[in-house]
């Protein structure tokens, strides 16, 4: 990975997200600076860093993952 700073816009595309995820996100503390030119702008890490935590509790990744793993349970008896 590089050592790069990425707008809202650049950072959003990077990840497939929307710009808005990426400002929901800084809300909840991603951490963020202003450059030159006064845009918010996300380190390349800690954009991957928030994308993995936010896909983790993305329901529908969850289930994915738990059916390659093999994670579902098979008995539909209650």
């Amino acid at each position: 990975m590089s050592d790069e700073w990425l707008t809202y816009r650049d950072a959003a595309a990077r990840v497939g997200r929307s710009k808005r995820a990426l400002q929901r996100w800084h809300r909840k503390g991603m951490p963020m600076r202003t450059d030159n030119r006064g845009r918010k702008i996300v380190h390349e890490v800690t954009l991957y860093a928030w994308y993995r935590k936010n896909l983790k509790a993305w329901p529908p990744h969850q289930w994915k993952m738990r059916r390659i793993t093999g994670d579902t349970p098979t008995d539909t008896k209650y």
